[in-house]
């Protein structure tokens, strides 16, 4: 439920809000990946960088155990690196995302 929550706020443009919701769904389960995944797009979008690669690497560690395609984390993930000045390391986040998904398009952006 506060994952759902927190779809509609950041739909609504209530990041701070929404990352309420993201946290206390994520307190609940904490195995829930698209709760980090959306939660470092929220912090993303306020470039708080350092809690967006935190959220990021999280929901790409869970993936891995069960959605290992998951490429758009790595994409983001590579976009927040990028943001913060660590090109190598951006670098590779959008090369792992380009073998999962070779025609990702937000590796080419």
């Amino acid at each position: 439920m506060h994952f759902n929550i927190g779809v509609l706020l950041s739909g609504l443009d209530k990041l701070d809000q929404a990352i309420a919701s993201y946290r206390k769904a994520i307190e609940l389960n904490p195995g829930l990946v698209d709760a980090h995944y959306n939660l470092g797009i929220c912090l993303q979008s306020q470039h708080d960088y350092t809690g967006a690669v935190e959220c990021y690497r999280h929901a790409i560690a869970i993936a891995i155990a069960i959605e290992p395609g998951f490429f758009e984390a790595h994409g983001n993930l590579g976009t927040v690196l990028q943001e913060q000045g660590s090109l190598q390391d951006a670098v590779d986040c959008y090369r792992q995302a380009l073998v999962i998904k070779p025609d990702a398009q937000l590796c080419y952006n």
